[in-house]
């Protein structure tokens, strides 16, 4: 009996003697610099502007315009109303300097602001007088979000320009 009781006071002389620990309540440097990208990259998806606020084109009541380079971009889309899962057919009037601009490769790419939604690009072919047209269709967001970007590309020669314009679909 006596052995076991001198074998206890050596295993808490044990624990008296031992070198204390220091508290690491990351662990490491490397531990904490992943933990604080991490959250920074959590908060940065979780944080969306508000796609709401950016709508600058009402494509149910008609032709959208804007000047950007020097080159004036008309973007229309029918038929009328705007809306999900069906085909649609997209208008690009480009002009230069008022002029039709009839040798230029353009395409328009669907996306929604805030959400990957998958690739979604549709070249479009010269009509005629700078009237470029195609057929797409918008897909219905799962989450059901209405705002779309079509991303208008010019491509002249070297030269490219993009044109922006945000609207509002129905489900």
């Amino acid at each position: 009996m006596k052995r076991s009781a001198d074998k206890k006071r050596e295993s808490v002389g044990n624990d008296h003697t031992k070198t204390p620990r220091t508290f690491k309540p990351f662990g490491s440097v490397v531990q904490l610099l992943i933990i604080a990208m991490t959250s920074v990259i959590a908060l940065l998806l979780l944080v969306q502007p508000s796609a709401a606020a950016a709508v600058d084109c009402n494509a149910d009541s008609g032709t959208c315009k804007k000047e950007v380079k020097g080159l004036s971009v008309a973007f229309d889309i029918t038929p009328k109303p705007v809306a999900v899962m069906r085909e649609l057919t997209y208008f690009v009037t480009i002009k230069d300097g008022g002029l039709p601009v009839d040798d230029a490769d353009l395409a328009v790419d669907f996306s929604m602001p805030g959400m990957f939604m998958g690739k979604n690009v549709v070249h479009l072919a010269l009509r005629k007088d700078g009237v470029y047209t195609g057929k797409g269709v918008i897909i219905r967001c799962p989450s059901g979000e209405k705002i779309w970007k079509a991303l208008v590309t010019v491509k002249r020669g070297s030269k490219i320009t993009t044109v922006p314009f945000v609207f509002e679909v129905r489900k």
